[in-house]
């Protein structure tokens, strides 16, 4: 548990091979089935995670050289958090950014590299809330007013959610995406 996912599979062209091939297959299967248009997030909140943010850097690399038109899409605000420049980074492969952490400073690089329209999401629970009659009530005014193209909201399960009602404690979850 203290080493990463990459000291166990470092790269490799057989790997990249592997993955860019799972990732065609999703695509093959969107086309055949009409599926809505797809978008891959390739590593959960990297920039949150430090050792995990060149891989992330990596792989969209890898990702947008090898599938041309894909749609890559990254959740951002750990790193911008911890002092790393996410947006910067990843402007010229990632194509859609929803962010954890928002202000005037976070608008102006989305400006500045051309990723508007942008997303938000946890902006609710980041605030110390976990209950979804308070959560419904932030999210929408607070994204409305940033502009935020879409609003996520989602906290982890570890119970059993269908069986019990919402307490608003570590064994409840509930996802939530609004398009606005």
């Amino acid at each position: 548990h203290k080493k990463g996912w990459f000291s166990f599979w470092p790269h490799s062209d057989k790997i990249n091979n592997d993955f860019i091939k799972g990732i065609k297959t999703m695509l093959d299967l969107q086309k055949k089935e009409g599926w809505p248009a797809l978008g891959f997030w390739i590593i959960d909140e990297p920039g949150g995670h430090p050792d995990n943010f060149p891989e992330a850097v990596y792989y969209y690399d890898v990702v947008k050289k090898s599938v041309p038109g894909i749609k890559l899409w990254q959740d951002i605000g750990g790193g911008l958090s911890l002092g790393i420049d996410e947006i910067k980074d990843l402007a010229s492969t990632v194509d859609y950014f929803s962010s954890n952490r928002f202000d005037e400073e976070v608008y102006a690089r989305f400006k500045q590299y051309k990723k508007l329209p942008f997303g938000l999401y946890n902006q609710a629970t980041c605030c110390g809330t976990i209950e979804p009659k308070k959560d419904r009530h932030f999210p929408g005014f607070y994204g409305w007013k940033t502009g935020a193209d879409s609003i996520m909201q989602w906290i982890y399960e570890f119970g059993d959610i269908w069986n019990q009602k919402f307490k608003g404690d570590q064994d409840t979850g509930y996802v939530g995406i609004i398009k606005t």
